[in-house]
């Protein structure tokens, strides 16, 4: 089965009505406010829980648009499907072959939508034996088909699994203090030098990859400078081991031992509130966080506004959209990422982390 990338409102088109005032009835059910107009169920998987908010869906269903006909209200409902997928019991059964005009030993087999499909949820309650738990039943069953028919075919891990696998808390290394900035004119004296040393390695490991000049600017404040020289930036970028400087067309930044960045998966996501700016996150780490959003195919605009929220970023700026492109292309490049020229998705494959396997689409 391949993916039919549809929205919500247009798997479900009662949904359209709800604008405005209305829209508060659906805003509060998944962070964006129109997720119902502007995503598909594969963009509102990465940061809402899908079965809940199905059951939700068909709370409101019930409530508020009983007298519209099934076949209206969930066209995308596969014509292979039969009753039994509906999981009603044999009270409920009874009572819709009753409405049917089918046999209660064969409406199980009907096709939905030669059978139910042609009622409206007012019309089956009518019937006897379909009361008001067979109803959400029945509505909760057609919503959760019609987001299985949209969503891709074969998606062995959620994809909220997939992303909080791999994602660990971004930690900034505190403040150091580091010595008077007469000290740093010193840089050559077996004090002064060890101090910088040690912070390289402290800051680096904590907070690493971190910016070249980021690094060098924290290094010097801890010598009590706002700002610094280019000659003193330069003596403390010296102190620095080249083999854990890694250098690109998308920055310089200083990477620790025990990360590679040719075989680092992970992301590291700030704290709630807050923001880490993609020009200060090294391409590799943008694109493990954007790999694992496309577990789930997605256009390039969903794509890269559900990669930035994954580090606060709320509003792309046009140097942030150049570099989520780049980005993208190294997924490209690498077959990370594959593309069928309207969407972009992870290619199947295994990543370990210790001795956990996740499998991603």
């Amino acid at each position: 089965m391949q993916p039919n990338h549809k929205t919500w409102v247009e798997l479900f088109p009662w949904l359209d009505g709800y604008v405005s005032r209305k829209a508060a009835i659906l805003e509060n059910l998944a962070p964006d406010l129109d997720w119902w107009f502007s995503q598909m169920p594969d963009e509102t998987a990465l940061y809402t829980e899908l079965p809940a908010l199905c059951g939700e869906l068909a709370r409101i269903f019930v409530a508020r648009h009983a007298t519209d006909r099934l076949h209206t209200a969930f066209p995308a409902i596969s014509s292979d499907l039969n009753v039994s997928v509906l999981g009603l019991d044999k009270r409920a059964l009874a009572g819709l072959a009753y409405a049917t005009g089918l046999s209660p030993d064969t409406v199980a087999l009907a096709p939905l939508k030669n059978s139910a499909l042609q009622f409206s949820i007012a019309e089956l309650t009518a019937s006897p034996g379909i009361g008001a738990a067979a109803a959400y039943q029945i509505a909760i069953a057609l919503i959760e088909n019609s987001v299985t028919t949209c969503a891709q075919a074969t998606v062995p891990v959620h994809v909220t699994d997939v992303v909080s696998k791999f994602a660990i808390p971004y930690t900034r290394a505190p403040e150091m203090s580091l010595g008077s900035p007469n000290d740093l004119d010193k840089i050559r004296s077996r004090e002064v030098s060890d101090a910088i040393d040690y912070a390289i390695v402290t800051i680096v490991d904590i907070e690493g990859p971190i910016r070249l000049d980021h690094l060098t600017r924290r290094i010097i404040q801890g010598f009590g400078f706002d700002r610094a020289s280019t000659r003193r930036q330069e003596q403390v970028k010296r102190r620095i081991p080249r083999t854990m400087i890694h250098r690109s067309r998308l920055g310089t930044f200083v990477w620790p031992e025990h990360r590679d960045p040719e075989t680092w998966l992970e992301f590291r996501r700030p704290s709630p509130g807050t923001i880490r700016p993609l020009s200060d996150i090294p391409p590799e780490e943008i694109a493990n966080a954007m790999c694992r959003v496309a577990s789930n195919a997605l256009n390039r605009d969903a794509l890269f506004r559900r990669t930035a929220e994954l580090f606060g970023v709320s509003r792309i700026s046009a140097s942030a959209s150049d570099r989520l492109h780049a980005c993208l292309d190294l997924l490209l490049i690498s077959e990370r990422v594959k593309s069928d020229g309207l969407t972009y998705s992870a290619h199947s494959r295994v990543f370990s982390i210790g001795s956990d396997e996740t499998y991603i689409q």
